[in-house]
């Protein structure tokens, strides 16, 4: 089963990517559930960006192998930051505040990893509590609304920010399981 999400995963992310970065019409429509005063929340959006990213920690020290997941999780974080700045070089898609490279937003792209890659550690690991993905979702939709209403996103940036990093979450681990024959 989880290999039939990733490769969906994957799917909608390669489609979704062409048809959203820096069209004009898209991002005046999108504009529209942009606030116009941004608000000061970047606490809040910086601890919920950061405690999921850390909330894999407690399942890795608790497996069989932390070592080993703690590499996967690390390389996961890696991959999908490198291929964060790709596509925001690809693109180059302005912020609705008027900055540069929007697309895919970072901030969701690097929780999402933790999502990702937690989802998984659930299916493949006797460890892993499901319970630490109910608990990484609220965080996934407070870092996304935060990088929205603080105006630094387009919607569309954290869904594919989500999108690309659930993928290399589930990727990483899979692929370096097959590798590793684990």
């Amino acid at each position: 089963m989880i290999r039939r999400s990733s490769l969906l995963t994957v799917l909608l992310l390669c489609s979704f990517m062409p048809v959203c970065a820096g069209w004009k019409a898209i991002d005046a429509w999108e504009i529209r559930f942009i606030p116009d005063n941004p608000a000061d929340i970047s606490v809040l959006n910086t601890v919920a960006v950061y405690s999921a990213i850390a909330l894999p920690a407690v399942p890795i020290l608790m497996s069989d192998d932390p070592w080993y997941d703690a590499a996967l999780y690390g390389t996961s974080l890696a991959v999908a930051h490198g291929s964060k700045e790709l596509f925001k070089r690809i693109f180059g898609r302005t912020r609705p505040d008027g900055g540069d490279r929007s697309f895919p937003s970072g901030h969701a792209a690097g929780a999402a990893v933790s999502f990702g890659f937690l989802l998984y550690m659930n299916q493949t690991r006797e460890t892993y509590h499901p319970g630490y993905i109910y608990a990484s979702i609220p965080l996934q939709g407070t870092s996304a609304a935060g990088r929205v209403l603080m105006r630094r996103h387009y919607p569309t940036d954290v869904i594919a920010g989500f999108l690309l990093g659930t993928a290399v979450g589930i990727l990483v681990p899979m692929g370096a399981d097959a590798l590793f024959n684990r």
